[in-house]
């Protein structure tokens, strides 16, 4: 077996994400409700096709959408990958717009083609994220004085997996995830009083989540005829328990000194919450060895999920999605591109005062090899929300890059 530096590179690379796995995606005032804003397009050439994944296996590019998909790669083939992405959020209410940018690293994966019928990856990826600041003055009451309250909040969940798959026939694989959720999720609230004398009073409150979930993948492949094939999965996991542990502190600051007064201080015990079962189909067909069609339909159901927010419900959220990817046949070019869009429709997996909170996404991009590296660069276009009923509406940019690097895994050396 022989372990090169790249292999070195990517646990270094690892190492590393462990540390900023915790830091903010997202700047969206609707990750302060629930677990934070959920969103998994899937890795690269996912994410160009419009987050479908389910149905679709390549030996080329890791798919963390289905467990079963990792028995594709190449035999004795390990890949590693990571991406980053930069985004642009403008926020909308019926009176007031802003924006704001931010980037940061996406995920890391490492997937290794063990054998001809045995597959295995594993990797850490963002699960929720949360990350916002927004401020309110209401009136104070029985005078005509205001007063400032600023929400803020950091964290979200990560998610760290272990994927094994196996092909039961030389046409039909299963797979099997196990992911351990771990994180925290800030928040604190600050009110300014100037009445009589200006003071702060901060209510400071970090919720640590951790869990275990149990994800199982099945791909069939139906050889149409030597260029075209047909390839149904599905996807579901397993009931799996989520444990919180929240801690609280409420604060007293003075205007003009550094005398900081604790007004309370609770940990609380640990809650335990069952972790829903969600459940999904995929197809995709495989045309000429150059066109690839693909659908996804998933159902997550939240609200199965019990988390205390005064704010909103979580309900269940279906998400329908289709992408395409095109690699033309060019005989000179050494070096295909292939070219990728997609759509993704979610329902909202939150309720406030009645209203859902849809979302609609489009997605392109493209990918290409270069020796032992590949490149996957998309694009993703999302708007969320509406501005009625005093709701914020997202308009949200996303252009993402995702790395992969080729290695031999296993090499047998004969000797003379």
């Amino acid at each position: 077996m022989k372990i090169s530096k790249k292999i070195v590179f990517a646990f270094t690379i690892l190492w590393f994400a462990i540390g900023v796995a915790a830091q903010n995606n997202t700047i969206s005032p609707y990750s302060k409700l629930g677990l934070g804003d959920f969103r998994s397009m899937g890795f690269g050439r996912n994410a160009a096709m419009g987050g479908t994944g389910i149905g679709v296996r390549s030996p080329l590019n890791l798919n963390n959408l289905n467990p079963a998909a990792i028995t594709s790669l190449d035999s004795t083939m390990v890949i590693f990958e990571f991406g980053v992405h930069g985004d642009y959020t403008q926020l909308k209410t019926s009176t007031e717009t802003g924006s704001k940018n931010n980037a940061n690293l996406s995920y890391i994966a490492l997937g290794i083609g063990i054998n001809k019928k045995w597959g295995m990856s594993l990797g850490l990826v963002p699960y929720t994220n949360v990350g916002y600041t927004f401020e309110t003055n209401p009136p104070v009451s029985g005078s005509g004085e205001t007063y400032t309250t600023r929400y803020e909040g950091s964290g979200g969940l990560s998610k760290f997996y272990l994927t094994n798959a196996y092909k039961i026939t030389p046409n039909s694989s299963l797979g099997v995830n196990v992911s351990f959720l771990f994180g925290p999720k800030n928040e604190t609230e600050n009110y300014s009083l100037t009445v009589p004398d200006f003071y702060e009073v901060s209510l400071e409150k970090s919720t640590r989540y951790s869990g275990i979930v149990l994800d199982f993948g099945y791909q069939h492949s139906f050889k149409l005829s030597e260029k075209n094939e047909l390839v149904l999965g599905l996807t579901i996991n397993a009931p799996g328990l989520l444990r919180s542990q929240t801690t609280l502190y409420e604060l007293q600051r003075y205007s003009g000194t550094s005398f900081t007064d604790t007004l309370r201080y609770e940990k609380g015990n640990y809650q335990f919450n069952d972790f829903p079962v969600n459940y999904g189909g995929g197809l995709s067909y495989v045309f000429d060895n150059q066109l690839v069609l693909s659908a996804d339909y998933s159902r997550q159901n939240w609200s199965n999920l019990i988390v205390a927010d005064a704010f909103a419900n979580l309900i269940d959220n279906n998400t329908l999605a289709f992408g395409l990817e095109y690699t033309p046949r060019r005989l000179a070019q050494r070096t295909p591109i292939s070219y990728r869009a997609g759509v993704n429709y979610q329902s909202g997996y939150y309720e406030i005062d009645g209203n859902t909170i849809e979302s609609l996404a489009l997605t392109a991009g493209v990918g290409f090899r270069m020796r032992s590296m590949r490149m996957n660069l998309f694009a993703e276009y999302k708007t969320r929300g509406t501005t009625n009923n005093l709701l914020i509406k997202e308009d949200f940019i996303r252009v993402g890059l995702n790395v992969s690097f080729f290695e031999s895994w296993l090499q047998r050396y004969r000797y003379r």
